[in-house]
């Protein structure tokens, strides 16, 4: 179910409907509410506010316009129509329409996000005649936030844990790994072969590596699983093995890709790998005070990691205690769009990366859509709280905090902060970069909000008070 806090209708109740006029425009708006978050808006102007739409166009066009024998900005009307014909006509009738449009959302008192399968060439505007059009708009959720208080998360400790550190060396160990070499000894799932690989196409020499290590249950990419596996078990110091090989995309050799050909693999020596000692790991890392140091150096990491974790959490939990306490409808058709975005994402994710077939590919990711579009509500359900209280809070990002990220993106990247501006503007990056920092100074401001503030020491008198 894609939006708990929207149940399906069950009765034959009319929907709602809101009619509005505005005195000033005298466009008649009615609306209809289709269902969570989507509005039908009924649309009626007037013959004299077309004329007038018509009228401040060509008004526009003719200050612009500069004709012999006229002042600037001086064109007569009837002399922009002739001079432009039907240009111009066409033009006054797609401002008219876009005008009109925002006036009719305003009027309706919508927060839109977008026009719902509006083709504004249905609805042509005639100068002299009255126009009528329905549209329908999906909108923004109406949230209403709670108290700050009712939202205050107990926060939890960030010492490292004695089998986090365990759990920290143990990976560092793996990272670190030894390879210690079995003399004689033959490749099983146990060991690795270590060797030289070559590629070959047509009698051509291609990509090599050296000191490659392989495993029984590790494939090369292009290679037949099996036949891998059986050409590869029991093989020994100096055994030679050729397999056939498919070029598929992202091989080294980008002419090479869509061919095939040979995989050679010189073995050099059996290995067993081992994780690292402690010792080991510190020498690698080369730190002087050897294991004592490296203790240190993980639970200082381990204690920043929690204490990043612990903010998250935070965040995380005062978003979803905000939609508990204050449930809101979403726009379904949003959350659809959402929801199969992540599917195909997660498909392409499984071909590209797990060399899954299209079509297995496509069943396993259909296989989780319940749970892709469970992360799809909650992802804009998080988003739309974000930006409310940005707006409650009076949260926005400010062109310091702009040139701020500008900087930070030019150190990363070894260029000139306006250099990076300019490819963001030119790229029309810029407004995603000032949602980023609106949403980062949101989450500082939640993570403050919700943390349990540490209870006031008790006053004790100096002594010989009173």
């Amino acid at each position: 179910m894609l939006l708990d806090a929207a149940p399906a209708r069950r009765d034959n109740a009319p929907l709602p409907r809101l009619r509005t006029v505005s005195s000033s425009s005298k466009i008649e708006v009615e609306t209809t509410l289709l269902g969570p978050c989507r509005h039908k808006l009924s649309v009626r102007v007037p013959t004299a506010r077309v004329d007038q739409e018509f009228e401040h166009y060509y008004k526009h066009v003719a200050s612009r316009l500069k004709l012999p024998g006229f002042r600037p900005g001086k064109v007569p009307l009837s002399v922009v129509r002739k001079q432009m014909g039907e240009t111009v006509v066409e033009e006054a009738a797609e401002h008219a329409i876009e005008h009109l449009m925002g006036d009719a959302i305003r009027e309706a008192g919508l927060h839109p996000l977008r026009l719902v399968d509006f083709d504004p060439k249905q609805h042509p505007v005639v100068e002299g005649q009255e126009l009528a059009f329905e549209v329908e708009i999906e909108t923004a959720p109406k949230i209403e936030l709670p108290p700050w208080e009712e939202v205050v998360i107990e926060p939890e400790a960030t010492e490292p844990k004695p089998e986090q550190i365990a759990a920290a060396k143990e990976s560092l160990g793996r990272e670190h790994a030894r390879f210690d070499a079995n003399e004689g000894g033959a490749l099983d799932d146990q060991h690795l072969a270590e060797g030289r690989l070559t590629y070959f196409r047509d009698g051509d020499e291609g990509p090599k590596a050296e000191t490659l290590r392989l495993s029984l249950g590790s494939p090369l990419y292009g290679t037949d699983p099996e036949r891998f596996a059986a050409a590869l078990k029991g093989a020994k110091s100096g055994d030679v093995i050729e397999l056939d090989c498919e070029f598929n995309e992202g091989f080294s050799e980008e002419s090479w890709v869509g061919g095939s050909g040979t995989a050679r693999f010189e073995v050099q020596r059996i290995v067993k790998p081992r994780p690292a000692t402690p010792e080991e790991i510190a020498e690698d890392l080369s730190m002087e005070n050897g294991v004592e140091e490296l203790d240190t150096r993980i639970h200082a990491q381990l204690a920043h990691d929690n204490e990043s974790a612990e903010r998250e959490r935070r965040i995380h939990e005062v978003l979803e205690r905000i939609g508990r306490l204050r449930p809101f409808e979403l726009p379904v058709r949003l959350v659809e769009e959402e929801t199969e975005a992540a599917l195909e994402s997660h498909r392409k994710r499984l071909v590209e990366q797990a060399g899954v077939p299209e079509e297995e590919a496509a069943k396993k990711a259909e296989e989780v859509r319940e749970q892709l579009a469970e992360d799809a509500h909650r992802r804009l359900r998080h988003y739309f709280l974000v930006r409310k209280v940005a707006e409650q809070e009076g949260i926005r990002p400010t062109e310091r905090d702009l040139d701020a990220a500008f900087r930070a993106l030019a150190a990363r990247h070894g260029v000139d902060a306006k250099s990076v501006r300019a490819y963001y503007d030119e790229q029309d990056m810029t407004s995603r970069l000032q949602g980023d920092i609106l949403e980062g100074k949101v989450r500082a401001f939640l993570a403050h909000k919700a943390t349990k503030p540490e209870p006031e020491a008790p006053v004790v008198p100096a002594s010989g008070s009173e």
